[in-house]
This record gives structure tokens, sequence and C-alpha cells, in this order.
């Protein structure tokens, strides 16, 4: 009897062993792809920049921050300032040095305005994007993955209770001889 109840062990952890296995195979196939990670290290990367983690924050070394509007501003500045500057060599004999002085200056400021304004719009996108895009479908990822091993622990959990309910128990010998030796005594009533 010692030895079926051996071998039976040895069975029990071989199973045991070999689920455990399959578990950790599932469990490396639910690890997260490139992409994921990739997003996940930018959008993380962003927000400690915006927190300040890294150092100063200075917007014009954002990490990822695109500058949608750089080629029209640029055009636009451009134009401005041909026409600004013709105008101002047309009249440059009548016209007041100081005037004119004042005029490029102002020309220069408009022109860091609209930049500032288009740095502040593009930070304004990014950060829309990574809090109201990126973090949701990075949570939500990390859900379902989550949910997929746990369901994969819950159906190994039952594979195993149920392969350890199909081994056959063996009754000790002790118990076995105790039920015989009680079957053969009879019990009467007492009478009174």
């Amino acid at each position: 009897m010692g030895s079926k109840s051996k071998n039976r062990e040895k069975d029990l952890a071989a199973q045991n062993t070999a689920a455990q296995n399959t578990y950790n195979q599932t469990i490396q196939a639910y690890q997260p792809s490139e992409l994921e990670t990739r997003l996940q290290k930018g959008g993380t990367d962003w927000l400690d920049f915006v927190e300040g983690k890294g150092g100063p924050v200075d917007y014009t070394k954002a990490p990822g921050l695109v500058h949608l509007g750089m080629y029209d501003q640029a055009a636009a500045n451009r134009f401005a300032e041909r026409t600004a500057t013709g105008g101002l060599q047309m009249g440059s004999e009548g016209a007041n040095p100081t005037a004119v002085a004042l005029r490029k200056a102002q020309l220069a400021d408009q022109m860091g305005e609209a930049r500032g304004k288009d740095l502040v719009d593009a930070v304004r996108a990014k950060d829309a994007s990574v809090r109201g895009e990126l973090a949701p479908f990075l949570i939500g990822t990390g859900e379902s993955r989550n949910q997929a091993k746990l369901a994969s622990a819950g159906g190994q959990a039952n594979s195993a209770r149920q392969a350890y309910a199909s081994v056959p128990q063996s009754t000790p010998w002790w118990s076995q001889a105790l039920t015989g030796a009680m079957s053969m005594l009879k019990f009467s009533p007492i009478k009174a």
C-alpha cells in the first residue's frame, strides 16, 4: 500500500510541475507588446517632464512634442518680414529712424508671440493626447491582460482540482481492518 501512495504523490507532483510550467508559459504570452512598451515609455516620459522630474520644465525641449504649424508660421513670418522691410525701405529716406527700429522690433515681437502661441497649442495637444487617449488605452490594455492572466490561472486551478479528484483514493490498511472487525461483531440491542 505504501508504494501506491508514493506513486500517487509522484504523479500529483508531476502534474503540479506540468501545470506550473504551462502557467509560466501562459504568463509569458501575456507580456506587453513592443508598441505598448514604447507608448507607455513615451507617456511616462511626458508626464515626468511636465511634473519637472528631470529639472526645470522647458517646453522647447519637451519629449515627443510636434510643432504642427511650424511651416505655415514660417511662411507667414517671411511674408510679413518682406512686406515690412519693403515698406520701410521705400519710405526710409524720409522716415524717422526710431520709428523704423520700433516697427522692426514690433514685427519681431509679433513673430515671437505667434511662435509662443504655436508652442502652447502643441503642448496642449500633446498633453491632451497623453492624458486623454494614451493613458486610458494603456490602462485598459493592462486590465485586459490581468483579466486574461486571472482567467488562465483559474482554468489551470480547476484543471488541477479535477486531476486531483480523478486520482483514486486508497483506504489505509488500518481503516479497512477496523471496518472488517466492526462488521464481524454483532451488536444486539440491550434488553431491559
